[in-house]
């Protein structure tokens, strides 16, 4: 993507991407190159051009008075990335739907597309790219510093720090620009269209500005005020939220990756291989492999987490394997359910204690799960059933 962006015609793009791809990838890459240019030419010479070159100059005078390359340099310092390139592009396009009221943009390596549409301001711009840019930014940050910064929160003991650790990459590009219209003296309600990434987002705010007067950076004591934040921010859902992928290798029995595909978040994941074979093909793409707990075993010496998986119902455990990461999903069922029935009917536990017995690290989890699969909520099931036990 990074070299299509960056070619000026389809022979520019195979000099470009020759490193990445094999010759008949790159022909088969650079013939639908071909095609979509000559099929978007002539809209983008009618339509697309007369309105990036009407909104073009407010936004790049925004740019340069806004005090964006002061805060880059800034989220630079405290992601401690040392960019490729000193040179970013902003790839401005009308959006399909030019006046509506949603769009998109993203970031790769040094490179921001947006869509644009009617009502958007110059401020506008400004504050999608530093979002844009905060996460190319962390993609480029030292891997070695974002293992450490991972190993902190699965060292936290708090059970939500998988999901947390995953929502901080939105948390702090969300951060950044409400930062970015702070300076600028306005604030933004909704910074972004989801259930738990502005709030989030509103939580960091105060951490990244104190870390930043500071000099301070994300993997240097950031973790612990940041789950402390993030659990106020969210209260009681702080341990409802949940993984989610975009891209992935979903590996598993056809019924296990149907109901994963079934009951997905809010963004589901939307490209995805299930074969090993294909998956081999993308190098740094991570994977998810789905297997009964009666299936269980992992290729590893280390007894301990073994033994942890089988225990911890919903565990998420994460491996490295070449270049990419392995994603292990241990998802509840059924049995664990009835386990946890039968240890209060029978021994007398309590709720919580028969949850944490089968595996569950959350109580109010276990008691929506135990309700919708027995009806009513785990010690009113248990008083109904008691007298038949007895």
């Amino acid at each position: 993507m990074a070299a299509a962006l960056a070619s000026k015609s389809p022979a520019d793009f195979r000099h470009r991407a020759a490193a990445l791809a094999s010759p008949a990838q790159l022909e088969k890459l650079a013939a639908d190159f071909d095609y979509f240019e000559r099929r978007l030419q002539p809209w983008w010479i009618a339509t697309g051009q007369p309105i990036v070159k009407e909104y073009l100059p407010g936004i790049e005078r925004r740019f340069r008075a806004s005090g964006i390359s002061v805060l880059a340099t800034e989220m630079s310092g405290f992601l401690e990335t040392r960019p490729d390139a000193r040179d970013y592009y902003l790839h401005a396009v009308p959006s399909p739907e030019f006046d509506g009221d949603k769009a998109t943009g993203t970031a790769l390596l040094n490179h921001f597309s947006a869509e644009m549409i009617r009502r958007m301001k110059p401020d506008d711009a400004g504050w999608v790219a530093v979002h844009e840019f905060t996460h190319s930014l962390y993609e480029q940050a030292p891997q070695d510093r974002k293992d450490a910064l991972m190993r902190q929160f699965v060292q936290s003991g708090d059970a939500s720090a998988l999901p947390f650790y995953m929502y901080l990459n939105e948390a702090m590009a969300t951060a950044a620009q409400l930062l970015l219209l702070e300076r600028n003296g306005r604030t933004l309600d909704d910074p972004y269209t989801d259930t738990d990434i502005p709030r989030l987002g509103k939580a960091v705010l105060p951490l990244l500005r104190t870390a930043l007067k500071e000099r301070k950076t994300l993997y240097g004591g950031f973790t612990a005020p940041y789950l402390v934040a993030g659990r106020a921010a969210l209260g009681a859902e702080a341990d409802d939220i949940h993984f989610r992928f975009s891209c992935v290798a979903l590996l598993g029995e056809d019924d296990i990756r149907n109901a994963f595909l079934e009951h997905q978040p809010v963004q589901p994941v939307h490209y995805f291989v299930t074969t090993k074979q294909d998956w081999s093909r993308f190098a740094r793409l991570d994977g998810i492999l789905m297997v009964r707990y009666d299936a269980i075993h992992f290729d590893t010496d280390d007894t301990e987490i073994t033994a942890l998986m089988k225990r911890h119902r919903g565990f998420v455990y994460i491996r490295p394997n070449g270049e990419h990461r392995d994603v292990f999903m241990l998802g509840r069922d059924k049995p664990a359910l009835q386990a946890a029935r039968g240890r209060m009917l029978m021994d007398g536990l309590d709720a919580a204690t028969a949850a944490f017995e089968v595996g569950y690290e959350s109580a109010s989890q276990f008691n929506r799960e135990y309700s919708r699969f027995f009806g009513q909520p785990p010690m009113r099931d248990v008083r109904t059933l008691r007298p038949v036990a007895d």
